[in-house]
């Protein structure tokens, strides 16, 4: 069986966790259980072999009279005196005097002795492996009727093994020979309809075909028969039957049964009868199982121990070490993740943050999730690794699109403000609604998405003001019409893009290549009034002076207030307007040397209009003002609003 690691997170369901990664139920081993192959030679007696009756001659006269019959050309004959050769009934145990009876066997018709000699080829046994000539020669006996050969055909179309993977001609040889009984076939075909290989999942049709299997003692039907329980939303019979595979040896079995108890899924919950199942499931060798199952189990003992409560015996930290060290030694990501938190925690091995970010940076290099998301942890903050906030946005991203919410909300952190990786205010903005769910009441998050969402406001703001910009450059040089530009910076204001309302509003306020429309200029102006910032104030003011020849009081006073502000703030080109205003103003407002303090201010930053200003003015002070103009220069600091 494939499933993914057990995960770490216990508000998510170990047992539904595994059995969304459970994947090779369609396409069972060949080799089951001692039940299964029990069965098997009951079905062989029953439907092939001449049968040894001890009432009417003994073993040495059967012997001899197979021989004589097998000798005289009788295919029957041939063929069991193969099996004996093959099983070393009778007779020593020789695979190439079997191999010879079944060929002859084979030769003349015999479906039995053609699916026999078709297993030799595909194990190798006294023959060289050659899958096709098996194929063959299971085929022949499949066509003829017989049922395992029709389950092996069938297998054979599952597996892609000597013929291309082909689902709907694996259902249909599983059909065959679940036609006659041959539970091996019938317990495939239910797991057909489990994984929905080739036809829709139907969990109902899986149970139906399973139930006979399983309860004739096939522990693989047994399994899959609580998968289409767990599928019907039935998790007690799921569990029981996941309880029965279990006690009957199946190591899967005893897996997902060890993960029930650890959750109380259909069953109450009992950790330490939990993790008894699970040492049962680590103890399984392969062959006769998956692989990756007792790895798995290897790492439900470790977590279970790691998660020690009362009901488990102190001190466990030792045998947790042992467990996820069995699983990570083979390179196994989660068993690597466990030793990773061994190390993190002192649990049984001395504690060594540095150590622990060596396994979990080998755990998240095959995509282990929280391995990745504890690794960018370390590494954000710097905690027995150097800080490196590139490499903590790269293990947070891998993390991020394993599903962790923890890693998505710091991507989309990192993201938002540019930490550690490029800022990307949409991608920033994706990552934190999908962390969202999973953090309903916190309030920073919540606060997190509503800032990028203004970001991105802005940012689309932004570039609509430019693109309006540089269409009415493009259209002034070329003495075009500026519609489009006017448009484009319409939507900037629109969207509230400060400097678009700002020219706008002079626009309207002048009549400049609009119709004038002071309402709507002056309601610009009134929107923008709180902007502290002095370019827009400096807009603003330029908005505001009034348009021609004739004074206009009203903006020009209001026009000095935003100057003002924005010199205030250490804006030159304000600072040279404010002093130009304070040059040239009516008497009673004229105040040459106020004038040449903010004209002094103004060239300082490099404002050539200021200087020659400035130029013009000098020779009008005396030398008195013009070091008390200096002064006030001196002393000017900028103070933001």
């Amino acid at each position: 069986m494939d499933f993914v690691s057990v995960s770490p997170h216990w508000k998510l369901s170990l047992l539904l966790f595994l059995l969304s990664a459970c994947v090779v139920l369609a396409v069972p081993m060949r080799d089951f259980s001692e039940t299964a192959r029990a069965f098997q030679r009951k079905e062989d007696e029953k439907q092939l072999w001449l049968k040894f009756d001890t009432k009417k001659e003994q073993k040495g006269d059967f012997g001899a009279r197979l021989q004589k019959e097998a000798a005289a050309g009788d295919a029957a004959s041939q063929a069991l005196l193969g099996v004996c050769y093959h099983i070393g009934f009778g007779v020593p145990r020789d695979n190439s005097k079997a191999i010879e009876w079944y060929q002859k066997a084979a030769a003349a018709g015999h479906a039995g002795a053609q699916n026999n000699l078709a297993s030799l080829y595909d194990a190798g046994e006294g023959v060289p492996v050659d899958h096709e000539k098996a194929q063959q020669l299971y085929l022949m006996s499949a066509n003829l009727g017989f049922a395992e050969a029709q389950f092996n055909v069938g297998w054979n179309f599952a597996h892609g093994m000597a013929v291309a993977q082909d689902w709907g001609q694996a259902k249909a040889w599983y059909e065959k020979a679940t036609a006659q009984g041959y539970l091996p076939a019938q317990t495939n075909l239910g797991n057909l309809y489990v994984l929905g290989r080739g036809m829709p999942i139907d969990y109902e049709k899986a149970k139906e075909l399973l139930q006979k299997p399983a309860e004739a003692g096939l522990r693989p039907a047994q399994f899959s028969l609580a998968v289409a329980y767990e599928g019907l939303k039935n998790p007690t019979e799921a569990v029981s039957w996941f309880h029965r595979s279990a006690e009957g040896g199946n190591a899967t079995g005893q897996l997902f049964w060890a993960a029930a108890l650890a959750e109380g899924h259909g069953v109450a919950k009992d950790i330490p009868e939990a993790i008894k199942w699970a040492r049962k499931a680590a103890a399984a060798t392969p062959p006769q199982i998956d692989p990756e199952v007792p790895l798995k189990a290897h790492c439900l003992v470790a977590r279970l121990l790691l998660g020690v409560g009362p009901s488990v015996p102190a001190g466990c930290g030792a045998e947790a070490f042992r467990q996820a060290s069995a699983a990570a030694e083979g390179g196994y990501a989660d068993g690597q993740h466990l030793v990773g938190i061994c190390y993190h925690r002192g649990a049984g091995v001395e504690r060594n943050l540095s150590t622990a970010a060596k396994w979990y940076r080998m755990a998240a290099g095959q995509k282990h999730v929280i391995a990745a998301s504890s690794l960018g942890s370390m590494l954000e903050n710097g905690n027995g690794v150097p800080r490196d906030l590139t490499e903590a946005a790269k293990w947070y991203r891998v993390a991020a699109e394993g599903g962790d919410p923890l890693s998505q909300y710091r991507l989309g952190v990192f993201l938002r403000d540019g930490t550690g990786v490029e800022s990307n205010l949409a991608e920033a903005a994706k990552w934190l609604r999908l962390a969202s769910p999973s953090f309903p009441n916190d309030f920073d998050l919540k606060f997190a998405i509503d800032g990028v969402e203004r970001l991105q406001k802005k940012e689309v703001a932004d570039e609509t003001y430019k693109n309006g910009i540089e269409k009415a450059r493009l259209a002034a040089e070329a003495h075009g019409s500026m519609e489009e530009a006017y448009g484009l910076l319409n939507q900037a204001a629109d969207l509230g893009q400060p400097f678009a309302m700002a020219q706008l509003a002079g626009f309207y306020l002048k009549g400049q290549g609009v119709p004038v429309d002071a309402a709507r200029g002056e309601a610009l102006v009134a929107k923008l009034e709180r902007n502290h910032d002095p370019a827009v104030q400096y807009l603003l003011a330029t908005a505001c002076l009034p348009a021609g020849p004739a004074p206009n009081p009203w903006y020009s006073d209001r026009a000095v207030t935003f100057f003002r502000r924005s010199a205030l703030q250490g804006n030159h080109p304000a600072q040279n307007a404010y002093g130009y205003y304070f040059m040239s103003a009516a008497d009673g407002h004229q105040d040459l040397v106020e004038a040449f303090k903010w004209l002094t201010l103004s060239a300082a930053q490099g404002n050539n209009v200021a200087r020659a200003n400035l130029d013009h003015l000098r020779p009008t002070l005396s030398p008195a003002q013009i070091d008390e103009g200096t002064r006030r220069a001196n002393e000017f600091h900028p103070t933001p609003e």
